[in-house]
């Protein structure tokens, strides 16, 4: 047996560590004592996260790869730094940083290797063939797998062929004291923005890539603004294809009605500026967009995807509509302007659940019992 002191911890991610969810678990996990490395795989030009110094015995390591013609220089130096540190449990977040994880776990002898999946089947919609090769390669290399949310776990059984008892949910845990917003909050963000008040404004949340299915919005509103003519659209994020989401836009002659406001930090407000947000993917694993969105309270609409029935119940704390389906959406967002109350009803029962089911001090509870059980420690 192995006592509890002896419980370190690899952490692998692609980009930054920074993130509030990766943030929670680095501090969780310190909280309960356990010694962990966090290694960011691309230099994304950044120092350590700040939130690391407020942890105990936490260290941060950036490998440096350029490009992917880096990744087994990086395996190979993660692969020293494991043995070297005798770290006994490797768990790595998203697929670029998995891949060079896993791999130099497997080359460093590491007792636990453990994959956290937080996608669900966006390999399968693209439909190249190396990242569903390397999705296969990954699910296959670990010993454990967690998932955020049961849907994903039911498609690595299912679609996937992963066996059900190597896959574990933890449902990603809020902070939800750091994740509010106030009405003076809402109010500046509203006026930041030229949005009035008898102006309905529609929030939508994640970066403008052709799976998050800002199009079926567009097209839904394009049919309501005539009936609604004070509607206001309030995208929020960045990335790679925000040129054809605003090519969009102008074909649906929507152009004096969309706010792009990029990239916030400020999200919580601006959750809470919206009077309903609209999550339209098409493919989602357990978006934490729809959890934030209730927590704050405001209305919210959301294509029936991945893990949405998860934090949502259809007609009682949100609406749920099929993905890619415009005329839907169409309708539940009538549904939202023709009958405020019963929205506004929706909302408030739909913060009561995720403040009271999606704590932080679950997710950290369960990733800790994992730990001791992967390690055969008694707790």
């Amino acid at each position: 047996m192995l006592s509890d002191k002896e419980i370190k911890v690899c952490q692998v991610v692609s980009y930054s560590a920074d993130s509030e969810y990766l943030r929670n678990l680095g501090l969780g996990l310190a909280g309960k004592g356990v010694s962990q490395l966090w290694v960011t795989l691309f230099d994304s030009g950044k120092e350590q996260p700040a939130w690391i110094n407020e942890a105990k015995n936490v260290e941060y390591l950036c490998l440096g790869a350029r490009s992917r013609y880096g990744f087994p220089l990086a395996a190979l130096r993660l692969a020293k730094k494991l043995r070297q540190g005798k770290f006994n449990i490797v768990q790595t977040h998203l697929y670029e940083a998995s891949l060079v994880g896993l791999l130099a776990g497997k080359l460093a002898g590491t007792h636990v290797k453990v994959l956290t999946r937080h996608h669900l089947d966006q390999a399968l919609l693209i439909g190249k063939s190396l990242p569903i090769y390397i999705d296969k390669w990954e699910a296959r290399t670990a010993d454990h797998i967690v998932t955020l949310g049961g849907a994903v776990k039911e498609h690595l059984v299912n679609r996937e062929s992963v066996p059900d008892e190597k896959i574990t949910v933890v449902y990603q845990g809020f902070d939800f004291n750091r994740f509010s917003a106030t009405e003076f909050e809402r109010l500046e963000v509203r006026k930041e923005f030229g949005v009035g008040d008898g102006e309905f404004l529609i929030g939508t949340f994640g970066n403008f890539f052709p799976t998050k299915g800002h199009r079926f919005l567009l097209d839904a509103v394009s049919v309501l603004i005539e009936k609604y003519p004070n509607i206001r659209l309030f995208f929020v994020g960045g990335g790679g294809e925000e040129s054809g989401v605003a090519d969009h836009v102008s074909k649906t002659g929507l152009d004096s009605k969309v706010i792009f406001a990029g990239f916030r930090k400020d999200v919580a407000a601006c959750m809470k500026a919206c009077d309903l947000v609209v999550h339209p993917s098409l493919s989602e694993a357990f978006c934490q967009v729809l959890i934030e969105t209730m927590s704050v309270g405001t209305p919210l609409i959301s294509t029936d995807v991945g893990g949405a029935k998860e934090a949502i119940g259809n007609g009682v704390t949100g609406t749920l509509v099929p993905a890619a389906d415009a005329d839907s959406l169409e309708r539940a967002i009538e549904e939202v302007l023709s009958d405020r109350a019963r929205a506004e009803a929706m909302a408030n029962a739909g913060q009561s659940f995720v403040r009271n089911t999606f704590t932080l001090e679950r997710m950290i509870d369960r990733q800790y019992e994992l730990y001791c059980q992967w390690l055969g420690i008694k707790i």
